[in-house]
């Protein structure tokens, strides 16, 4: 949790290969103004004289600022306030549109991220990070196909656009990782269906108390995979509560004054040591729930599987005709 050399570029940097994070974000548009006379600041334009209306209400400008300054210290929703404030008196202002769009998808509201950016791109086609907002944020809900296809828009319009090109490769890399994933789970739902087909097909010519050991036994075989993808699940959970508990140690063991830094997608906000600790101790609380939820789950799962095994063990009578005993138990997960 220490600063990184170069914070501005950390903040519009973005990795073709980094699946686990969001939609690469570009920070907000702080070196250009607004063209448009604020009705509040006297026709001047925003970013003008500040101290010449500093007496009055709030220009766009000094709204637009405030809004990127809470933007930067990992306030997005109070940043959406401040970009709304704004807009409130400049409603066709693209920049401002722009800005509140990220701070929406770095709170996670896609959808109202997706409105604000193509909104920006209807009032100022020619502004090409509004293409690179609106693809981002349609890559954020999975809008693949659309994303690719905004994108296209903005390279139209400025073919050798950096952040455009970049944001082509993690919506391929992306959408590809997803299409791998449901094939995946197809394949899995296929297997599980045939598997179901089969002890069904074989049963069909069983006597009944026959059927039935088979039955068991399937339901046996069930409780077992699931028992051991909670466990895992639990394991993993175990992971990052350790990994949480390690960071917390480091940042308190920081001198006060220190600046921290937390990623949120492919950018870092500055926070405050006591900032981080509490974000830090929320997460903690949280694998906490988890852990214990996932516990009483595979508590609950082994007790199924017992009791399953316990029938089975009523039903060994009529077992040879199988051609077979019992499955054999698994070790209990620990």
């Amino acid at each position: 949790p220490t600063r990184p050399p170069n914070t501005e570029e950390a903040m519009s940097s973005a990795t073709d290969d980094d699946d686990d994070a969001g939609p690469p974000a570009a920070p907000p548009e702080d070196a250009e103004t607004t063209t448009t006379p604020s009705p509040t600041s006297g026709g001047d334009t925003a970013g003008g004289d500040e101290g010449a209306s500093s007496a009055g209400p709030p220009t766009v400008e000094k709204l637009r600022q405030a809004g990127n300054e809470l933007f930067k210290a990992g306030k997005p929703l109070e940043a959406v306030e401040k970009y709304a404030d704004a807009l409130a008196i400049e409603p066709s202002n693209h920049l401002l549109l722009s800005n509140r769009s990220l701070a929406h998808a770095s709170a996670g509201a896609w959808t109202a991220a997706i409105e604000d950016a193509r909104e920006c791109v209807r009032l100022a086609p020619d502004f090409v990070k509004g293409y690179y907002r609106l693809a981002s944020a349609q890559l954020g809900l999975g809008l693949f196909d659309e994303a690719a296809d905004t994108v296209k828009t903005g390279l139209a319009r400025e073919a050798d656009n950096a952040e455009l090109k970049k944001l082509t490769r993690l919506i391929k890399a992306k959408k590809d990782a997803a299409r791998r994933e449901k094939s995946s789970a197809h394949q899995s739902s296929k297997r599980r269906s045939s598997a179901a087909a089969a002890a069904s097909r074989g049963a069909a010519g069983l006597s009944e108390r026959q059927r039935e050991f088979a039955e068991v036994a399937h339901r046996i075989r069930r409780t077992e995979a699931e028992r051991a993808d909670a466990t895992a699940r639990g394991q993993a959970v175990k992971r990052d509560l350790a990994r949480t508990s390690l960071t917390r140690t480091q940042v308190y063991e920081l001198p006060d004054e220190t600046e921290v830094y937390r990623a949120v997608g492919k950018i870092f906000l500055q926070s405050s040591k006591q900032d981080a600790l509490e974000l830090l101790a929320a997460q903690h609380d949280a694998a906490d729930e988890r852990l214990e939820a996932i516990a009483a789950t595979v508590d609950r799962l082994q007790r199924k599987l017992e009791a399953e095994r316990d029938e089975l063990e009523g039903l060994k009578g009529p077992a040879a005709a199988l051609g077979g005993g019992a499955p054999q138990p698994q070790a209990a997960a620990s």
